[in-house]
């Protein structure tokens, strides 16, 4: 995770606070981390505590505008690594068994190399221009 928040390779999302990176081989699946190594959510400084709300926020409403997904799910990870972390989901319908699976197990059923890169460049769009706010 150090490696993937110090690199520029596939983020979509950057505030010194949080990195949100697009996941190559899951198409509308965002990966975030703490910039910093801290302690799953009861590590949190008060400025990483009092932005994680806001920033699931915006990052939902962009996966699921650039996505068109009903549903964003968001988990929260950190047991094996220094920083906090977590996924961004999103559902689109309808709800595939193959997306369930997925979510248990990474596996080539449905991965979509071009179509992550695609959403990831949507996703940073949908950031960058402000749409997500306005749910567009």
């Amino acid at each position: 995770m150090c490696e993937r928040v110090s690199s520029s390779e596939g983020i979509v999302y950057r505030d010194g606070t949080f990195t949100a990176f697009g996941l190559a081989d899951r198409p509308g699946w965002v990966l975030y981390a703490t910039d910093r190594h801290g302690d799953w959510t009861w590590g949190m400084t008060e400025d990483e505590a009092s932005g994680y709300g806001p920033f699931l926020r915006r990052m939902t409403a962009a996966v699921k505008a650039a996505t068109g997904a009903t549903h964003v799910y968001y988990l929260g990870l950190g047991e094996n690594s220094l920083h906090f972390h977590g996924l961004l989901v999103a559902r689109c319908e309808p709800f595939a068994k193959d997306i369930q699976a997925a979510m248990a197990e990474r596996g080539a059923a449905v991965a979509d190399e071009a179509e992550a890169r695609r959403l990831a460049d949507a996703i940073r769009e949908h950031l960058a221009t402000g749409r997500a706010e306005e749910g567009t």
